[in-house]
């Protein structure tokens, strides 16, 4: 029963790569509008690029317990409020 609850938890966790070549790819559009009204303001481009260095700590979940388990602060908090406010 323990392997399933990993598993689920390394799927919901794991997503954290999408969303953070989602961020840069936003980020870069942004920054790459020459046109003489551009869609988003420049600081569109550079939350997104703060958003998906915020994302990286997704990827250390490496304890079972502590601030590195799969809800702990980094690999889960972090994450969700970075995510929270750039879909707001």
């Amino acid at each position: 029963m323990a392997l399933l609850n990993d598993a689920a938890w390394l799927s919901f966790i794991g997503a954290f790569a999408p969303a953070m070549m989602q961020s840069l790819v936003i980020g870069i559009a942004v920054i790459g509008d020459h046109s003489e009204r551009p869609v988003f303001p420049r600081w569109v481009a550079y939350f997104n690029f703060w958003a998906a260095l915020l994302f990286i700590p997704a990827g250390s979940c490496s304890s079972p317990r502590g601030p590195f388990a799969w809800n702990g602060i980094f690999p889960f908090w972090i994450p969700a409020a970075v995510f929270g406010g750039c879909s707001s």
